[in-house]
């Protein structure tokens, strides 16, 4: 899923028409997510902003959201 996410905002960045301050909300989230482990680091309020801003629904949002906070995506050795 968070690679999904990541081809996503780099073809939002490659698009010519989006607008100078887009494209450095886009750079900002694909420098968050590098980190595999940014969806449990984060706010809940700030993921679903992202999501937003990726074009995706509210209803979208929660099922992405439950998939990339899935337990079976925890791990615990990248905290340190």
């Amino acid at each position: 899923m968070l690679a999904i996410l990541r081809e996503q905002v780099d073809s939002l960045l490659k698009n010519s028409n989006t607008k100078k301050e887009k494209q450095q909300k886009y750079l900002s989230i694909k420098h968050l997510l590098q980190n595999d482990d940014c969806f449990f680091k984060i706010p809940i309020e700030v993921a679903f902003s992202i999501l937003k801003d990726l074009n995706y629904s509210d209803e979208e949002s929660l099922i992405i959201y439950k998939k990339l906070i899935d337990s079976k995506n925890y791990k615990p050795d990248s905290f340190n």
